[in-house]
């Protein structure tokens, strides 16, 4: 007869089989009593007072909020965590614990960014709104506007701040560019008018960036002043739009490496360098681009009595001003006055 052969056992396998349900059960408890783990923060939280001002303050997640007014109420969405609400007034509130929340009978909203890293997306607001990072270390960015008509929503004032200890400061963005009527915003270290109906402001010590997003009609900035702090270099961006567009540039400050670029991005562009007094208030370096158009750039420094040693290169004018001016082969004529 033949040997009786006997099946061969694996331990190893055996042991692994029993292991894995074992494995599962407990990785699935540790979850259930740890749900941190799957969603590490809390949710968002907006307060309503009795006198119907609104309050958001964003948890630790990398939250990103989108606020617009249509008709009598308002639409807030974070994509990132759910919303809680509290009435202490007269609003009306729908949607608390979700998502997107719909309010009316607010006359006042505040948001607070949260501690993570932040986007929040101002559409329109027909009521004082303000933005403000007051614990996150990290950069935060503010849209204002980017909506189907650009800006014009923004009906009432917007400010942002950033008053974070240790905090990277907020990249600003307002954005018309979907805008089909010319405008002709007027920028400052503080503010932005003319943009949008009504006044968009920000903190002196903010920002991180700031970039304006022009509309398609045609428009006309001037740069009163730019922001500008000691130890971050803050760039001030125009993207001027696609039309025929002017930018008048009457002031600028190097404080930290401050410095403006100007994108006319398409059609005949006219950018015009200086003031009454020339060029001397020009501390703040300027560079001009037009990626697919062309621009005229003038540098007006009739107005100033001083005597001075420009050196003019196809790249960038020295000299003429305490910054430099640099500009692109899309600069197709370039006039200096002295």
């Amino acid at each position: 007869m033949g040997k009786l052969m006997k099946p061969v056992i694996r331990p190893s396998f055996v042991a692994l089989s029993l292991r894995l349900p074992i494995m599962a059960a407990l990785i699935a408890l540790v979850f259930a009593l740890s749900p941190s783990l799957t969603h590490a923060a809390a949710p968002d939280s907006i307060t309503i007072s009795a006198g119907n001002a609104l309050t958001f303050v964003g948890s630790i997640d990398n939250n990103i909020v989108t606020v617009s007014f249509l008709g009598v109420s308002y639409t807030i969405n974070d994509s990132v965590d759910v919303i809680n609400v509290t009435n202490n007034g007269a609003a009306v509130v729908v949607g608390s614990g979700t998502n997107t929340v719909t309010i009316s009978g607010i006359n006042s909203l505040s948001f607070d960014t949260g501690g993570g890293v932040d986007t929040f997306n101002i559409r329109s607001v027909n009521d004082s709104t303000s933005v403000t990072n007051t614990t996150s270390t990290s950069v935060q960015t503010v849209v204002i506007g980017g909506a189907a008509n650009g800006a014009q929503g923004i009906a009432a004032s917007v400010n942002v701040n950033n008053t974070a200890p240790g905090g990277a400061g907020t990249d600003l963005i307002l954005d018309d560019a979907n805008d089909v009527v010319s405008r002709s915003p007027i920028i400052s270290n503080g503010s932005v008018t003319g943009l949008a109906t009504a006044t968009i402001s920000h903190g002196i010590f903010a920002l991180n960036s700031i970039e304006i997003r022009g509309g398609s009609a045609g428009n006309t900035f001037t740069v009163a002043f730019n922001a500008n702090l000691s130890g971050r270099v803050i760039v001030t961006t125009i993207n001027s739009g696609n039309g025929a567009d002017t930018v008048n540039v009457q002031a600028t400050a190097g404080n930290g490496g401050a410095n403006i670029v100007i994108q006319g991005q398409n059609g005949a562009d006219t950018v015009n360098i200086g003031n009454v007094n020339g060029m001397t208030a020009i501390t703040g370096a300027v560079s001009v681009d037009n990626t697919n158009g062309s621009t005229n750039l003038t540098l007006n420094d009739a107005g100033d009595s001083g005597a001075r040693n420009a050196t003019i290169s196809n790249v960038s004018v020295t000299g003429l001003a305490p910054a430099s001016i640099t500009y692109t082969a899309h600069v197709i004529a370039l006039l200096v006055l002295g």
